[in-house]
């Protein structure tokens, strides 16, 4: 089953590169494995999408509506998800390497075995023990709004945050991490 939008097939599988979809209503659309690389989607409303595995690469998410979309495995590299709510997204195993998340919301967001190298989150918005072991550089979280205290411990990073707002192994625990 497929849907027009601004002209353009919506359905899993799509070849929608650099497609125009500022501004498109794709609430709940399904686009397994679509290719949307150099995708303008510049405030697109895509509330619980099904996106598992698409080609985002380079794509133009500047204030798109996520919440709640599944992009597993999804391909955003280089992506601009500039004011992005990602709120409750599934990213597991994404690859996020160079995109830009300024001020984007991944409250709640699955980011277990994703892929942030290199990944921008100035002001960015998440729970501490959402984000995946495989850390982008510390320098960077430092400026993205940390929703914890430091000395808190990391569940599942197997860390301790200290005063510097970064990473460090974990000491002889004596089990109570709270």
């Amino acid at each position: 089953m497929s849907t027009l939008v601004n002209g353009y097939e919506i359905k899993p599988g799509a070849t929608l590169v650099d497609a125009d979809l500022r501004g498109a209503v794709l609430m709940g659309a399904v686009l397994m494995g679509a290719v949307l690389m150099g995708a303008n989607l510049w405030d697109a409303n895509l509330r619980g999408a099904y996106l598992m595995g698409a080609n985002l690469r380079d794509a133009n998410l500047r204030g798109a509506y996520l919440m709640g979309a599944n992009l597993r495995r999804a391909d955003l590299r280089g992506a601009y998800l500039w004011d992005a709510n990602l709120r409750d997204a599934n990213l597991r195993r994404a690859d996020l390497r160079g995109a830009y998340l300024m001020g984007a919301n991944l409250w709640d967001a699955n980011l277990m075995g994703a892929n942030l190298r290199g990944a921008t989150l100035p002001d960015t918005v998440y729970n501490i023990n959402d984000l995946p072991a495989d850390l982008p550089e510390p320098t960077q979280l430092k400026l993205a709004t940390l929703l914890v205290h430091k000395g808190d411990w990391l569940e599942g990073i197997g860390g301790w945050l200290n005063d510097e707002l970064v990473l460090v192994e974990e000491a002889e625990s004596d089990g109570d991490n709270t």
